[in-house]
């Protein structure tokens, strides 16, 4: 038998010269897209991608050229296409929120960006730095430097709101504030913003309670380890101030943890003041003013909080007496045997003395006293109530 077996041999037609540049086209567009929706041409040349191709890719109309040394898709980002007409870069509020630092509600919203002293002029409406440069900023990029974007924003921000940008721009850029302070800062308020840096702060929120709280003489003291945990501040010796945000604390697993370590620190002598937030907000503390008097008796009003606070503000302390482990918190001074008082006044705020007395109706029962008492104190209150 005689098996017949037929070969086909493959023919691979060779593309023309056209349809090798519309392939490397249409690569260069979706590697454009994916370095942010623009880059520099030396930086598109030394991906791999020639002149010709460059050059089809605007023609065509698939990339835009901007100021000769640009490559903009469609989905470029608006400030920086405008840094890139302006022949700039992005600094002080854009830049820092490309980076994605902690922003105030009230930073402004226009773009800045930084030109050196003897540039062009813009032709965007833009905020224009026109200084020096204080560190290197990367090579073929639109962001100025961390440096820089630091300076200027303690140039354009009120002192508050800078120190607020500087603290999280430490936290998300893993700088410390020894290396902060060894840099050259050319202007008072960038120099003042140095010392003052501190990456403690979880959140911008934390840095304004921390930044108007040191204008009234208070030890203060962030990230301080009790129990085993960390606190958000730590006044004096004993109270305890806590800032959570919606970001970490919105579920109730994190919520209930919350609750059970304010609770365990008021059982061993701490006072809590905890805020709950449910959105991002800001605090209204003055700036200035005369030191506070840490009594046992301590009041809230520099403390007003224009935050929603939880229900954790108005929780009461458990009765945990007879676990073991627990260490009980001091007896009151006076109050006999009220139990566990409320740990915040609606009216007084935060205080250590003991619960205010309500006076009772005929039908109120306090604990403790003896049926036969009640009577005689009944019989008193209706005889009072008739001679009025």
């Amino acid at each position: 038998m005689r098996v017949m077996i037929s070969c086909m041999a493959v023919v691979s037609i060779p593309q023309t010269p056209n349809q090798r540049i519309a392939q490397e086209v249409s690569r260069l567009l979706e590697w454009i897209s994916a370095a942010g929706g623009i880059t520099h041409r030396r930086v598109a040349e030394n991906a791999g991608f020639p002149v010709a191709v460059r050059r089809a890719a605007v023609a065509s109309g698939v990339v835009r050229r901007i100021k000769r040394d640009w490559l903009a898709s469609d989905t470029a980002p608006t400030d920086l296409l405008t840094a890139a007409e302006n022949s700039g870069r992005l600094t002080c509020v854009s830049a820092a929120r490309r980076r994605g630092w902690w922003m105030p509600e009230d930073a402004p919203d226009d773009t800045h960006i930084r030109l050196d002293p003897h540039a062009s002029s813009p032709t965007s409406a833009v905020t224009t730095h026109w200084t020096q440069s204080i560190a290197p900023a990367p090579s073929f990029g639109l962001l100025d430097s961390v440096e820089d974007t630091l300076a200027h924003v303690a140039l354009c921000l009120p002192p508050e709101r800078a120190q607020i940008v500087w603290n999280s721009a430490l936290k998300v850029e893993k700088l410390t504030p020894a290396g902060i302070r060894r840099v050259q800062w050319r202007s008072r308020p960038a120099r003042d913003c140095a010392e003052r840096a501190s990456d403690q702060s979880d959140s911008g929120l934390e840095t304004t309670l921390v930044v108007r709280l040191s204008g009234w003489g208070l030890p203060l003291r962030q990230q301080a380890e009790i129990f085993g945990r960390p606190v958000d501040l730590l006044i004096g010796e004993r109270l305890v101030v806590q800032i959570d945000g919606f970001a970490h604390h919105s579920t109730s697993a994190q919520r209930s943890k919350d609750v059970a370590f304010d609770a365990e620190l008021t059982l061993n002598g701490y006072t809590v003041l905890a805020s709950r937030m449910r959105t991002s907000c800001t605090t209204s503390i003055p700036s200035s003013g005369r030191s506070l008097a840490l009594s046992p008796r301590v009041r809230t009003s520099p403390l007003e909080f224009s935050a929603e606070a939880s229900w954790m503000a108005r929780v009461r302390k458990p009765d945990l007496r007879g676990i073991s482990g627990v260490n009980q918190p001091p007896a009151p001074e006076s109050g006999g045997k009220s139990g566990f008082r409320s740990q915040l006044d609606p009216q007084d705020g935060m205080t250590d003395a003991p619960a205010r007395r309500v006076s009772a109706g005929p039908g109120h029962r306090k604990p403790g006293v003896r049926p036969a008492t009640r009577a005689r104190r009944r019989a008193a209150w209706r005889t009072d109530r008739r001679r009025r």
